[in-house]
C-alpha cells in the first residue's frame, strides 16, 4: 500500500517535520490547523488524503500496484512471520515497538506491548496490557510456525493447547465460539457440523 504521505492532497513540510519542530511529526493532525469538527455547525472537516483510486493510481503514488506476486497463503504467512517476530513480543521488562504507519517507522518504547499508532490522529489504535499482547503475539508466532510445517488454514484455527508463562487461562471465550460454530475440532476429537436451527 502506499505510505500516508503519498497521498496527502497537500503537501507538507519537507522530511516530515513541522516548521521549527525538534522531531519529525508522525501523523496527519500534526500539520492541519482547522480542528477536526466545527463544534457550532457540527462540521467535519474534510479529508487531507486522496480517497479517488484513480488519483492514487496517478503520479507514482504507488508504484507498487499490481506487482504482488504473492498468494494469500504467502501473505498469510508473511504476516504471521513478521509480527511473530521475537522483536515485537515485548513483556514485563518494557522492551516493545511502537510503530507508525504514517511513515512505516519505528521506534523502541517501555510499554512492553506493541503500540500501532493512527495515521492521522498519532494516537494508539490498540491499547492492549502487557498481559494480552503476549498472549496475541503468541498466537502469532505459533500461527507462523504452524504455517511453516504447511498445516492447514483448520489446524491453524484450532485452539492452542497452553500460553507461555504468564499469560494467564486459555480455553472458551470467543476462539471457542468460533471454532465450535466452524465445525473445527482438536485434533482426536470428532468435528461437529453446524446446523441451521442454532
Amino acid at each position: 500500500l502506499p505510505l500516508v504521505t503519498k497521498i496527502l492532497k497537500d503537501p507538507v513540510a519537507p522530511e516530515g517535520t513541522e516548521t521549527g519542530a525538534q522531531v519529525p511529526a508522525k501523523a496527519v493532525n500534526h500539520f492541519l490547523k482547522d480542528p477536526e469538527m466545527d463544534e457550532s455547525t457540527g462540521q467535519l472537516r474534510s479529508l487531507p488524503f486522496l480517497t479517488d483510486p484513480a488519483m492514487i493510481r496517478e503520479g507514482g503514488r504507488f508504484p507498487q500496484l499490481n506487482m504482488n506476486e504473492e498468494s494469500l497463503g504467502e501473505l498469510l504467512l508473511g504476516f504471521f512471520e513478521l509480527w511473530g517476530r521475537e522483536e515485537f513480543g515485548g513483556g514485563e521488562d518494557g522492551d516493545g515497538q511502537t510503530v507508525y504507519v504514517y511513515d512505516a517507522s519505528r521506534e523502541l518504547n517501555d510499554l512492553g506491548v506493541l503500540v500501532m499508532r493512527c495515521p492521522l490522529t498519532g494516537k494508539n489504535v490498540n491499547p492492549f496490557t502487557t498481559l494480552v499482547w503476549r498472549s496475541i503475539h503468541s498466537e502469532f508466532a505459533r500461527a507462523a510456525s504452524l504455517l511453516q510445517q504447511g498445516c492447514s488454514l483448520e489446524e491453524l484455527c484450532q485452539p492452542a493447547e497452553g500460553l507461555p508463562p504468564g499469560c494467564g487461562h486459555r480455553g472458551g471465550g470467543l476462539g471457542a465460539e468460533i471454532t465450535a460454530a466452524l465445525g473445527f475440532a482438536r485434533p482426536g476429537e470428532e468435528a461437529s457440523q453446524p446446523t441451521g436451527s442454532e
